[in-house]
């Protein structure tokens, strides 16, 4: 089976595809873009990231205040929990600032 995706057919790459990657992939192609899904994570990976305490990934307190999606990294964006906190809300809405600062503008 190849899994190998060729290169200038997408726009966009989501590593993960967790509610936050995949919100933002949703929003993104409906705007227009072309978007492309990855999961990396294994079996392991999932036990590993639900046996979190503190609502963090490896039990570390919850980061203070605001991440923005953006990162010093061109082309580089930011989704998930540490962005805005653990919970399903959160998450989502960090989803959509993630796709929001990829497209430009306000995609809701």
């Amino acid at each position: 089976m190849n899994n190998k995706i060729a290169p200038g057919t997408y726009d966009v790459a989501m590593v993960g595809a967790g509610m936050a990657s995949l919100t933002a992939a949703a929003l993104l192609a409906r705007a227009g873009h072309r978007v492309v899904c990855a999961e990396l994570g294994t079996p392991i990976t999932f036990r590993r990231y639900g046996m979190s305490t503190l609502g963090t990934v490896y039990g570390l307190p919850p980061p203070f205040g605001h991440h923005a999606a953006r990162t010093p990294i061109n082309g580089l964006y930011l989704a998930g929990s540490a962005n805005l906190g653990p919970g399903v809300e959160a998450v989502v809405l960090s989803g959509i600032a993630a796709a929001e600062a990829v497209h430009g503008a306000p995609l809701l």
